[in-house]
C-alpha cells in the first residue's frame, strides 16, 4: 500500500488575482483565457487553478487528487499500477445551494470544503465530503458543519500536525464579521467541524493561505504554529489546543509573499518569500528579532509569490520559486533554488529548471502555489517517487514526475 507525505506551496493572491472584498486571503470567479496549444492535455484545461489536495486511500477508493479550478472541484485517481493507469479529472458538484468552491483542507484522510453562496453578500459553509463506497466514483457533501453566526465571513482554511505522526490532524480556519468590513479583525477558528475555538489575530484583514509548523519557535522548544497570510503569525502548539492568547504578528520581511521549512536533521529553517525578489532565512526560536532575518537568495527584475521544499533532512537539498507580474516585472515561471549551509546558515542558489521546462508555456507565466507529492514506496517500479505541481492563474495545472532539478525533467499539462 502506497503511503504519501505532501507538501505545498502557497499563492501571494494579491499578484496574481482578482479578490472578493479586496482582501488577499479570498479568491474570486475568473473567467477563461485562451492559451496556445498546450504541450501535453489531459482533460482538466486550462484556467485558474488555485488549489490542490490528497486524499488518501481508503477502502476502494485509491489515492485521489481534488482540485479548485475556479470556483469548481474535480477529483482523479493519484497512481494505478502504472502511469497510463490514472483517471481523467470527474468534476465534484457542490452541495445544493451554494455557487461555487473557496478553500480545500484534508485532516488525516477526510476531505473539507468552504462553499460560497453570491449575491449582494456572500455567505459560506463549510462542509466534509462524503467519498463514494464505489471506486473512485464521486462522492458528495455533507451537511454544512459551520454556523458563524458572528464569524460568519470565512477566509482561510488549512489543517496542521501537532502530535508529530505525519498526519494533520488539526483543522484551522480564519474569518471575520460582516459587520466590521473586509479589513476587520481576524480570528482563527481551531477545528470549526467540531467543537470551534476561537483565538484572536494580530491586527486587521490578515487572512490565511496556509500554516506550518516548526518544533520550537521565540516562546523556545515548544511546537510552533506560523499562519502565513499578508503577514506572518504566530502561536504555541499548546495555545492552539488549549489556549485562549492571542496570536503575535513576526517581523517578515518587507514584501513578503510566503513560507516554508526547511530542515537540515533536527534543525529546522524559516525561509520566506517576497514581492520584490528577495529570499530570507532565520531560525524559528529568532523570527520575533527583525535584525535576524537574513537575505539568502534573490534575483532581479523578479517577484516571487510561492515556494516549495523538494527536498529536505542534509545541507544539501532543493526548493522550488515560483514567481508573478507586477506593474515592473513579468511572470517568469518557476525557478529551482538549490540549498546549502554557508557558516551554518542556509545560502540559496537560483537557476531556471532545465529538461523541457524552456520550451513549455509554464516559463512565462505566474506560479501561484506548489504541491509536492511523495510517493513512498510507488507501485511504479516499487521505489520512492516525488511529483511537483506548478498550478497557474490562467494555464491550469502542470507536473513534472520524479522532479529532483535534474537535466531530464518532465513538465506536462494536465
Amino acid at each position: 500500500m502506497k503511503t504519501r507525505t505532501v507538501l505545498s506551496g502557497a499563492a501571494l493572491a494579491a499578484v496574481t488575482v482578482f479578490l472578493f472584498g479586496c482582501t488577499q486571503g479570498t479568491q474570486g470567479i475568473f473567467s477563461e483565457l485562451e492559451q496556445e496549444e498546450k504541450i501535453f492535455s489531459n482533460n482538466l484545461g486550462d484556467g485558474l487553478v488555485a488549489e490542490l489536495v490528497l486524499l488518501p486511500s481508503s477502502g476502494d477508493n485509491a489515492p485521489t487528487y481534488v482540485v479548485r479550478k475556479g470556483v469548481r472541484l474535480s477529483q482523479r485517481r493519484a497512481v494505478q499500477d502504472d502511469r497510463s493507469g490514472e483517471g481523467i479529472w470527474q468534476v465534484i458538484q457542490p452541495p445544493p445551494g451554494r455557487t461555487g468552491a473557496q478553500f480545500l483542507a484534508v485532516t488525516t484522510d477526510t476531505l473539507y470544503g468552504v462553499y460560497f453562496t453570491g449575491g449582494n453578500s456572500l455567505s459560506f459553509g463549510l462542509y466534509e465530503y462524503q467519498r463514494n463506497p464505489e471506486a473512485n466514483a464521486v462522492g458528495n457533501w455533507g451537511e454544512n458543519l459551520y454556523t458563524g453566526e458572528t464569524l460568519d465571513q470565512i477566509t482561510g482554511l488549512s489543517a496542521v500536525d501537532l502530535t508529530g505522526d505525519g498526519a494533520a490532524e488539526t483543522l484551522l480556519m480564519t474569518a471575520y464579521a460582516r459587520s466590521t468590513g473586509t479589513s476587520g479583525p481576524r480570528s482563527l477558528v481551531v477545528n470549526p467541524h467540531d467543537t470551534p475555538r476561537t483565538l484572536a489575530m494580530d491586527g486587521g484583514g490578515d487572512d490565511m493561505r496556509r500554516a506550518v509548523v516548526t518544533t520550537s519557535g521565540p516562546a523556545g522548544a515548544e511546537s510552533t504554529v506560523w499562519i502565513v497570510g499578508n503577514g506572518l503569525q504566530y502561536t504555541t502548539a499548546t495555545n492552539i489546543t488549549s489556549g485562549s492568547a492571542a496570536l503575535t504578528l513576526a517581523p517578515a520581511p518587507v514584501g513578503f509573499s510566503d513560507l516554508a521549512v526547511y530542515r537540515v536533521g533536527t534543525t529546522e529553517w524559516l525561509i520566506a518569500t517576497t514581492v520584490g525578489g528577495d529570499i530570507y532565512a532565520v531560525a524559528p526560536e529568532n523570527a520575533d528579532d527583525a535584525d535576524a532575518w537574513q537575505e539568502v537568495g534573490s534575483r532581479s527584475g523578479t517577484s516571487f509569490t510561492t515556494l516549495a521544499v523538494v527536498s529536505d533532512g542534509t545541507a544539501e537539498g532543493l526548493l522550488v520559486f515560483g514567481t508573478g507580474a507586477t506593474r515592473s516585472v513579468v511572470s517568469r515561471g518557476l525557478f529551482d533554488g538549490a540549498f546549502s549551509l554557508v557558516d551554518g546558515f542556509p545560502s540559496i542558489s537560483l537557476r531556471e529548471p532545465r529538461g523541457n521546462y524552456s520550451s513549455t508555456q509554464i516559463r512565462t507565466t505566474s506560479v501561484d502555489r506548489f504541491f509536492v507529492d511523495r510517493i513512498t514506496p510507488a507501485d511504479i517500479d516499487d521505489v520512492e517517487t516525488l511529483r511537483l505541481f506548478a498550478l497557474t492563474p490562467n494555464l491550469g495545472l502542470f507536473r513534472a514526475d520524479d522532479y529532483s532539478g535534474g537535466a531530464d525533467e518532465t513538465w506536462i499539462s494536465e
